[in-house]
């Protein structure tokens, strides 16, 4: 169940108070571009990222051997990428998405979205996993702080409590302290949460890349909104 840290979106005129602001300033041509904020209230559970030990850029094909590369549609609305792709659960795969983010999503790890049901009280429960192909849609974007978000349709959640669980990487060229960001996840209603600060396994990671800024990511028990969230 969702926990007293997870605080709804206040109002407008409070925000330059607020620790951490997420899914914000997307322009009007982008509908699924909601705002939500994590409050100061939830400030004492926020894990920040753990910086990896290693440096560059990541070889994502030695790191994922087996898996193949999905190509998207991609089309924008306003200032969104949208991303559409087909995955076979079954083989699963690496989709390259909106301004060269990555999904990662190993096989036979798809809960059936027909029976698995999706929400917090859900997160841990066993179900039945997907075989037919699934059709995914990613809208991603850059806030006006320079943060990327992404917002995934359908809802899915993953079998829990494996140890190759699906990841998603996010390329955060304009990121420059690694140690005050994380990634939570945004439900329907706008409510984000670090999902890490309660489960180590969540928990963020950066990697400064090769260029400039860092890939920012974290594993995932289900798939949805998430976004970058520098506090």
């Amino acid at each position: 169940m969702l926990s007293s840290r997870l605080v709804k979106r206040p109002p407008v005129l409070a925000l330059g108070a607020l620790l951490a602001v997420s899914f914000a300033t997307a322009c009007s041509d982008s509908p699924s571009a909601p705002t939500a904020t994590m409050s100061p209230a939830g400030a004492q559970e926020i894990a920040p990222a753990i910086l990896s030990s290693y440096t560059g850029d990541i070889d994502f094909n030695a790191t994922y051997p087996g898996l193949t590369w999905k190509t998207p549609s991609k089309s924008t609305q306003g200032d969104t990428t949208v991303s559409m792709f087909t995955v076979d659960p079954d083989e699963g795969a690496l989709i390259n998405f909106g301004a060269n983010h990555k999904l990662i999503l190993p096989p036979d790890k798809i809960c059936d979205p027909a029976t698995s049901g999706y929400g917090p009280s859900y997160w841990d429960d066993w179900c039945y996993l997907a075989h037919d192909n699934i059709t995914f849609t990613i809208k991603s974007w850059t806030g006006s702080n320079g943060r990327p978000y992404a917002t995934v349709t359908p809802d899915v959640r993953f079998k829990p409590w494996v140890s190759y669980s699906p990841r998603i990487y996010f390329y955060d060229a304009n990121l420059v302290d690694f140690s005050k960001v994380v990634i939570p996840w945004c439900d329907k209603n706008n409510v984000c949460v670090d999902e890490g600060a309660s489960d180590s396994f969540l928990q963020t990671y950066a990697r400064k890349s090769n260029g400039p800024g860092y890939w920012v990511y974290r594993n995932l028990r289900h798939l949805s909104g998430y976004n970058v969230t520098a506090f």
